[in-house]
């Protein structure tokens, strides 16, 4: 037998003796519970027996608390009816006691009435001269008659009269001060308007700053034409130079066999010689000259620059010159209007003094002293209110008194004991609550014989109870249960069925591991591959990273660097091409943290470029570019040596083109990077002006095909 079958087989005889077992549980279990239900039976007979026994003894001894409280309940009647009478008496006396009271609070109420009309009349005394009003003891006797003569005196000081003379007093003295201010600040105008005159005349003196710049103008472009002239004629002079140094060269290192290379003539022999000289003094004039020329290049160099610093102090004397006469011809609309605001003042001023009454303006003192009569006659007006309340609720407490004292007589002969009024409501509470209990202790005592009755009964049930106990005990040991045996007999079948259970896992988990071998295996490879190539990737990811790691530390720095130490020189150069770009209008340009261009219009705040308009946008953005190529050259260890320019005239208008080519043929001077300047441009005035060495054409031929022309510098737009 395999160890499958030998455990099925322990199991089936488990479970036979388990159900022998359960049988007699079940058995045990019946009469177990029977013999609970008699025992809280039992307990339950022996509580109402108790609880019977204490009814009992409690109504015994409420007949004997009924028969003690009978003659005190007998008074009952005769104390209701005194009672009543003294409640009647007491009532009264306390009407005349609360009557008193009120009277006394009254009189009290009317004195201090009377002492706060008297201390409003006294408060006024000092500020009112008339002797009538006043106040004395014998007008709190009398308080109509003094209210009736404190009116009299309230009346002769009216509040409107007061407000009227004190309003019409402040007016005149405020138009009188107005129309003062405003002849104090035409002189003002006048003043200044004078010295607006004089600052012009100073200006003028030295001649007209627009003239003068229109000669400087004219001047400055002779000399950059004639410099022009000069580099063109430099350039020439070199190529013949070195033409001739090039045959100096070639004579000195030929051997022509004594005759002339040319027409076969025969050499004489001071030929060689005389043509050597010749050649020689022909390249040193052309040195003198070029030497020349360079001196009267830098005296015309000095000259442009003599003539900017003249030009830009003109600008400024030009611009002085417009700020005054804008001044001036604001300061005549000022100076009239200010006129007729002196003269409508004066009318006003002399219309409120009619008004006021008075011939002169008013001074602090009558204004003060109108001010003090105003405030008076509203104290007045104030008080007397006051007053006429105190003088209404003296009058009310009067006629009040008046009721109470009549009211008091009728109670005169009331005569009441409190002590004993006390006694004979404790006596009567007393006699009330014997009646109470004894109709209680009369109603509890109808249920003594039940009570007796039940005890009997529950006496005889009790014995009935104790006979099935004994029954029942001897039938609990008749069923003999151990329980025991059937906690033996379920671990025997839990034991057996286990042990099957368990034999067939493991032969099904030998089947399955089997398969979990092979397949965990499997996943083992699949897992080796994978990791393998991500630590293939994750190794080529940490170099890439490492890299721009490092690269994005340079070029941190190399912002922090370019912010600290390039920007202010980047601003400095910049201010200094936009201020000959735009004529002197803008010269001071600076750059953010993230270099967007910020310009400033004279002494107001920075502006973003995008606030201006086009042509002077794109003005102030190239001359950015071209200082951060300047400054870019400088900072390289070979200069560039030219400069590009594609279509940057586009949006600009006549004026501005002509300074920014004005400028860019100036670029060579400005810095060593700017030798060559090549500009691209479809503009007319652009390709026509005098600045270019070379000119040159691309035209689209018929057969679509482009070709390049080489021009004369200069040339007319009508022979383009």
């Amino acid at each position: 037998m395999d160890a499958e079958a030998f455990a099925t087989d322990a199991t089936a005889q488990a479970r036979t003796n388990l159900v022998t077992a359960a049988a007699l549980r079940d058995r045990h279990t019946e009469v177990r519970n029977r013999f609970e239900r008699v025992q809280a039976n039992q307990q339950t007979t022996q509580k109402q027996q108790q609880q019977r026994d204490q009814e009992i003894t409690r109504l015994e001894r409420a007949r004997i608390e009924r028969d003690r409280l009978v003659p005190i309940a007998g008074r009952l009647a005769d104390l209701n009816r005194d009672v009543l009478t003294a409640e009647g008496e007491r009532n009264r006396s306390r009407r005349k006691t609360e009557l008193e009271r009120e009277r006394s609070g009254q009189a009290t109420t009317r004195t201090e009435t009377v002492n706060k009309l008297a201390s409003e009349v006294q408060s006024l005394a000092s500020e009112n001269a008339d002797p009538q009003w006043t106040w004395s003891d014998a007008d709190a006797s009398a308080v109509p008659i003094a209210i009736e003569r404190l009116k009299q005196v309230a009346t002769a000081h009216p509040v409107n009269h007061a407000e009227h003379r004190h309003t019409s007093l402040i007016a005149a003295r405020a138009a009188s001060e107005q129309a003062t201010l405003a002849r104090t600040n035409l002189d003002k105008y006048l003043t200044a308007q004078n010295g607006l005159l004089a600052e012009q005349k100073a200006v003028l003196s030295d001649g007209d700053p627009t003239s003068m710049l229109a000669t400087i103008a004219e001047s400055s472009t002779q000399i950059r034409q004639a410099m022009t002239a000069w580099e063109t004629e430099r350039k020439s002079l070199e190529l013949d130079l070195g033409k001739r140094t090039r045959v100096l060269t070639n004579i000195r290192n030929s051997n022509f066999d004594d005759g002339c290379p040319t027409c076969g003539r025969k050499f004489s022999e001071h030929d060689e010689h005389d043509v050597l000289e010749l050649f020689a003094a022909d390249i040193d004039s052309i040195h003198t000259r070029i030497r020349e020329g360079d001196q009267r290049g830098q005296e015309l160099g000095i000259q442009r620059k003599a003539l900017e610093q003249e030009r830009e102090k003109q600008t400024e004397r030009q611009l002085l010159q417009k700020k005054i006469e804008d001044r001036l011809a604001r300061s005549v609309g000022f100076i009239e209007e200010q006129r007729l605001t002196v003269a409508n003042l004066d009318t006003q001023a002399a219309t409120s003094l009619e008004a006021a009454r008075v011939d002169a303006v008013p001074t602090e003192n009558d204004i003060k002293t109108a001010a003090r009569k105003l405030g008076l006659a509203r104290l007045l007006r104030e008080t007397m209110s006051r007053i006429r309340i105190y003088a209404s609720t003296i009058a009310s407490l009067d006629i009040a008194r008046q009721q109470l004292d009549t009211d008091l007589t009728l109670l005169d002969d009331v005569a009441f004991d409190e002590h004993e009024f006390a006694s004979l409501v404790s006596s009567r509470d007393a006699a009330t609550t014997a009646a109470t209990q004894i109709d209680g202790f009369d109603r509890e005592l109808l249920q003594l014989p039940i009570a007796i009755e039940d005890r009997e009964k529950l006496a005889a049930s009790m014995s009935g109870i104790e006979k099935q106990i004994a029954d029942i005990k001897q039938e609990l040991f008749d069923v003999g249960f151990d329980p025991e045996l059937l906690q033996v007999a379920e671990r025997n079948v839990t034991d057996a069925e286990q042990t099957e259970r368990a034999a067939l896992r493991a032969h099904q988990q030998a089947q399955l591991n089997h398969q979990k071998v092979v397949s965990a295996r499997q996943s083992i490879e699949r897992e080796h591959n994978r990791i393998r190539s991500i630590v293939l990737r994750a190794d080529s990811r940490q170099r890439e990273s490492d890299e721009l790691t490092q690269m994005y530390n340079l070029f941190g720095e190399f912002e922090q660097f370019v912010v600290s130490r390039l920007t202010p020189a980047l601003s400095e150069m910049t201010s200094d091409l936009v201020r000959q770009v735009t004529d002197g209008k803008y010269d001071d340009v600076s750059f953010d943290d993230n270099f967007g261009v910020l310009v400033r219009d004279g002494d107001e705040l920075p502006f973003p470029l995008a606030t201006f308009s086009g042509g002077e946008r794109d003005a102030i953005a190239l001359c950015a570019r071209l200082a951060l190529s300047q400054m870019i050259g400088l900072q390289a260890a070979e200069q560039p040596g030219f400069l590009v320019l594609d279509e940057v005239f586009g949006s600009l208008d006549r004026d501005r083109r002509s300074r920014l080519l004005e400028l860019f043929g100036n670029l060579s001077a400005i810095s060593e990077g700017f030798q060559q300047v090549f500009i691209i441009s479809h503009v007319d005035d652009v390709r026509t002006a005098p600045i270019f060495d070379e000119l040159w054409m691309i035209e689209e031929g018929e057969d679509g095909k482009s070709s390049l022309s080489n021009l004369a510098p200069g040339t007319d737009i009508g022979e383009l």
